[in-house]
C-alpha cells in the first residue's frame, strides 16, 4: 500500500498553502479547496515536464561524458560553439538596431 500525504498549512495572510510531500511541490490558494486544485494542477504539470529521458539517446552514451573515456567533440568543442554562437547573436543583434 502507497501512501501520499498533503500537507496544508495556513498562512498568517489567511492563504493556504498545500505540499505534496512525495514530490515537494507547493501550491497556495486563497481557501483549502483553491489550494488544493491549484496542487493537483501543478503536479499535473510537473509530471508532464518530467518526461522520460530516452535512454538510447546517444548523449547519454557518449563515452567522454560520464564514464571516463575521450572526450566527445560536443565536450572537446564546446567554447569553440558557444564563442561562435555568441558571435552570431551578436551580428544578428547588431544588425536590427
Amino acid at each position: 500500500m502507497s501512501t501520499e500525504t498533503i500537507t496544508l498549512t495556513r498562512r498568517d495572510d489567511n492563504d493556504w498553502i498545500a505540499i505534496d510531500e512525495q514530490t515537494g511541490v507547493r501550491a497556495r490558494g486563497p481557501t483549502r479547496t483553491q489550494a488544493l486544485v491549484n496542487l493537483d494542477e501543478a503536479v499535473a504539470r510537473r509530471a508532464a515536464s518530467t518526461s522520460a529521458v530516452d535512454p538510447d539517446d546517444p548523449f547519454w552514451s557518449s563515452a567522454g561524458l560520464f564514464s571516463g573515456g575521450e572526450p566527445t567533440d560536443v565536450s572537446t568543442n564546446v567554447d569553440e560553439y558557444l564563442v561562435k554562437a555568441w558571435q552570431a547573436d551578436r551580428e544578428a543583434s547588431d544588425g536590427n538596431t
